[in-house]
């Protein structure tokens, strides 16, 4: 059985957002801090799962591909949503998606399309050995 290992990312502070450029390097680099601070703390896998391309890599990633749903932008709606996924220990895929808080639901297809999407990652290792990890994160939408 595989044994998966909780991660959980929150960046209340910092976020995923869809935001002007002026604010980009600023939550980027808070992004890569927190993320670095969280991976510090681990004691239950040798190196946690990682985008492929490195933290930068996978905040870029996202703001590059998040969208903005159509209702969402006509209604001048905001929300936070957390997911919750497993990066699978053979694969490197993000499986299992699930949204486990939405402050508007109009956005939660958005994010699941979005996780689904992602590009492989390095799997979390233990021992030597690839395990599968679960991943939380929060994605926020902002207009401006």
């Amino acid at each position: 059985m595989v044994n998966y290992i909780l991660l959980f990312f929150c960046l209340a502070m910092t976020g995923l957002t869809a935001k002007a450029q002026s604010d980009e390097d600023a939550n980027r680099q808070d992004f890569v801090d927190a993320y670095n601070k969280f991976v510090a703390t681990q004691r239950y896998v040798e190196k946690p799962a990682e985008f492929k391309e490195g933290t930068p890599a996978l905040y870029d990633w996202i703001q590059s591909h998040i969208v903005y749903p159509d209702e969402a932008t006509a209604q001048k709606l905001s929300a936070q949503v957390f997911v919750n996924f497993v990066i699978d220990y053979k694969t490197g895929l993000p499986k299992n998606i699930k949204i486990i808080q939405s402050s508007n639901k109009i956005f939660n297809k958005e994010v699941i399309r979005l996780i689904k999407s992602m590009p492989p990652w390095n799997p979390a290792t233990k021992s030597g050995y690839a395990q599968g990890m679960l991943i939380s994160i929060p994605i926020y939408f902002h207009l401006n």
